[in-house]
């Protein structure tokens, strides 16, 4: 459970600061830009995690690879 914490951080942290440079170019407060850029892959990562807990309860290495993965691809 901490290795996906701590990836699923990661990742925020991967796509909200990769904004800070384009959302100056583009005139947006650069901190919100972050903050919805960081949101939406938790979301589908939490999602994903929920899915794989709702089956049996448990979380093995495989969902949550999925998990994490859910929220670097698009739907």
């Amino acid at each position: 459970m901490r290795l996906l914490i701590i990836r699923a951080l990661s990742l925020a942290l991967y796509t909200g600061l990769s904004t800070l440079g384009l959302s100056t170019v583009l005139g947006i407060e650069p901190l919100k830009a972050a903050a919805m850029a960081a949101i939406v892959p938790l979301v589908f990562v939490l999602r994903a995690t929920a899915k794989g807990l709702i089956d049996d309860g448990k979380l093995d290495q495989s969902e949550i690879d999925e998990a994490i993965n859910a929220g670097t691809k698009p739907e």
